[in-house]
C-alpha cells in the first residue's frame, strides 16, 4: 500500500490524537470524593484532667465512627477535612460527663414512684406529704416511700408507729431512711409482719421487707427509665452501682435488649448469691456497646466492727475470697458510718486479701458519711494499697439517699485560694470513679480511645465562684458520640 507523503503525516496525527485521549481525560478527571468519616466538635472551651488531676485545655475534639476519641485538638490543630458530622461549639464549654462513684439506679427510680420525703424538713411536712399522697391514691394496698431524716427534722429518737397511724389509718405503711439502713413502720404494718417487740433489729427489718409487696418487673423497668433520665439530665453519662440484685440486673438487659439503655453502668452484686447467678465464672465483658458490665461484688460490713477472729468476719472474708479467686474486684460498703473501729476493721480484711490475690486488684471500700442527707457529699469511695492505706478516689451521689448533684459536689470541693483543687475535683467527679470501677480505659477523661462521653454547660467551671459552680447548667449530654439530651 502507498501512503503520500501528505496523506502519511494526517493518517499519523490521527493515531496520536485517538491515543492520547485516553490519557488526557484520565488526567482531567475529578478524584473521588473522600468518603465523610468520624466527626467534629469544634470550636469549644474544653476542659478535663490528665492522670495527675492537673487540669487540661482544648478547643476541639475528634470522634470517629464508634464513638470514641480520635485526638484532642488545640486551637492551631489542623481540623479533619471531611467529618461524617461537624459541631459548632460556639465558644461553649465541655467537660467528660460525670461518673456517679455510687448510686442505686432502680432504687432511685423506684423512690420517685412512692412516697419521697426527702424534701421534708419536720415530722409534720412528712405526714402531711403521706396525706397527700395517699389522697391522690387511695386504693393502695401498701404506703412506700423513703427519704424520712430524724436528725434533720430535729428528733432526739426516730418517728414511732403511732406518728404513723395518725394518717395512714389502717392502711400499711413502710418508709425508709434516708440512707436506707432503718424503716419507720405503722402498727397495720408490723402486724402484717408479725414483728415483735421482742425480735432483734435485724429480724424485724427482714419481716417488713418481706411482707411489703415487691415491684414487678414491668415496676422495674419503668423505675429505671425514671433514673436514667433524672442522672442523665444531672450531668452523668455513667453510674457505679453497688448493690445490684439480680432482679436490677434483668431490668438493666431488658433496657439494653430494646435499645434503652442510654447511660453506662458499672455494677456490683449486693451478694455473692447475685453475683454467681449474674456472672457466673467471671466479670462480664462491656455489653450493649460499652452500656453494661458486672465488675464484682459489694459486701456489707456494719457495726459493731468485728473481731479480726470472730466468726462474722471470717464469713466476709470467705464471701470476699470466694468473689477474688474469679478475678471479680471486692469491695465493702460500711453504710452510714465513718467508725474508725468499723475503717481499721476492713483495712485488715483487705491487708489479708492483698496477701493472697496479687495484681491489679483495686479493693474498694465505699461509705456515707454520717451527716450526708444534709451535706453536699453523699458517697465517698477508697481504694485500698499496701502497706494498710485507704487512697480517697472519687465522690458519689449515695442515690437514692439524695438526689444526683454532681455540680453541687464540685463546688463543695473547690478552694478558691487553690488553683489546684478545680482540678482535682474534677478528677474525683469523672477520671477516679472511672478507675475505681476498673473503667478508665472505657470513660472519664476523655482520652484517646475511650468513649465520646461528654457534657456542654453555661459557664467555666475553672474560673466561675463556688456559689455559680453549683448553678451550672447542662445544655448538652453527649455518650459515645451521639446527643443524648438537648436543652
Amino acid at each position: 500500500m502507498i501512503i503520500s507523503r501528505r496523506g502519511g503525516i494526517a493518517a499519523l496525527c490521527t493515531a496520536l490524537l485517538i491515543t492520547a485521549t485516553p490519557a488526557l481525560a484520565r488526567k482531567k478527571a475529578p478524584p473521588p470524593a473522600p468518603t465523610p468519616s468520624g466527626g467534629l466538635i469544634d470550636n469549644v472551651n474544653g476542659i478535663t484532667t490528665d492522670a495527675m488531676g492537673r487540669l487540661e485545655r482544648f478547643t476541639g475534639l475528634m470522634i470517629d465512627d464508634d464513638g470514641r476519641v480520635v485526638s484532642r485538638l488545640a486551637a492551631g490543630d489542623q481540623r479533619p477535612a471531611y467529618p461524617r458530622f461537624k459541631l459548632d461549639g460556639k465558644g461553649r464549654t465541655l467537660i467528660p460527663a460525670f461518673v456517679d462513684a455510687q448510686a442505686h439506679l432502680v432504687e432511685t427510680g423506684l423512690t420517685l414512684m412512692t412516697v419521697d420525703l426527702s424534701g421534708a424538713r419536720s415530722l409534720a411536712e412528712a405526714q402531711t406529704k403521706i396525706t397527700e399522697d395517699l389522697r391522690a391514691t387511695p386504693d393502695r394496698k401498701w404506703i412506700l416511700g423513703r427519704g424520712w431524716d430524724a436528725k434533720r427534722w430535729g428528733l432526739a429518737a426516730p418517728p414511732s408507729a403511732a406518728d404513723l397511724d395518725g394518717v395512714t389509718g389502717g392502711t400499711p405503711a413502710l418508709l425508709t431512711s434516708a440512707d436506707g439502713e432503718s424503716l419507720w413502720a405503722n402498727s397495720a404494718a408490723l402486724r402484717a409482719a408479725g414483728v415483735t417487740k421482742a425480735m432483734a433489729v435485724d429480724e424485724m427489718q427482714r419481716r417488713l421487707r418481706s411482707a411489703a409487696p415487691q415491684p414487678a418487673p414491668k415496676d422495674r423497668d419503668l423505675a429505671l427509665d425514671k433514673a436514667q433520665r433524672l442522672f442523665l439530665a444531672a450531668g452523668y453519662g455513667a453510674v457505679v452501682d453497688t448493690a445490684l440484685s439480680i432482679e436490677d440486673w434483668q431490668s438493666l438487659r431488658r433496657a439494653g435488649d430494646r435499645g434503652a439503655l442510654r447511660l453506662r453502668v458499672a455494677g456490683y452484686a449486693r451478694s455473692l448469691a447475685d453475683l454467681v447467678t449474674i456472672a457466673g465464672p467471671e466479670p462480664t465483658p462491656w455489653l450493649y456497646d460499652g452500656r453494661l458490665r458486672l465488675v464484682g461484688a459489694s459486701f456489707r460490713l456494719r457495726a459493731p466492727a468485728p473481731a479480726p477472729t470472730s466468726p462474722q468476719a471470717t464469713a466476709l472474708l470467705n464471701q470476699m475470697s470466694r468473689a477474688a479467686m474469679d478475678g471479680f474486684q471486692v469491695g465493702l460498703d460500711m453504710g452510714p458510718t465513718d467508725a474508725p473501729a468499723l475503717r481499721d476493721a476492713a483495712l485488715d480484711m483487705f491487708t489479708e486479701m492483698d496477701a493472697t490475690y496479687k495484681g491489679d486488684r483495686r479493693w474498694r471500700l465505699d461509705l456515707l458519711p454520717p451527716d450526708a442527707p444534709s451535706q453536699p457529699v453523699k458517697s465517698i469511695t477508697f481504694l485500698y494499697s499496701a502497706p494498710a492505706v485507704l487512697t480517697r478516689g472519687s465522690m458519689g451521689s449515695g442515690s437514692p439517699a439524695s438526689r444526683p448533684g454532681p455540680f453541687a459536689l464540685l463546688a463543695m470541693m473547690v478552694k478558691p485560694e487553690d488553683a489546684a483543687s478545680r482540678g482535682a475535683a474534677l478528677t474525683a467527679l469523672t477520671r477516679q470513679p472511672a478507675y475505681a470501677a476498673y473503667a478508665d480505659k472505657e470513660f472519664g477523661a476523655l482520652e484517646t480511645g475511650q468513649r465520646a462521653d461528654f457534657l456542654l454547660i453555661d459557664r467555666d467551671i475553672t474560673t466561675a465562684a463556688p456559689a455559680e459552680i453549683a448553678g451550672t447548667q447542662v445544655l448538652e449530654i453527649w455518650v459515645g458520640g451521639r446527643q443524648i439530651l438537648t436543652k
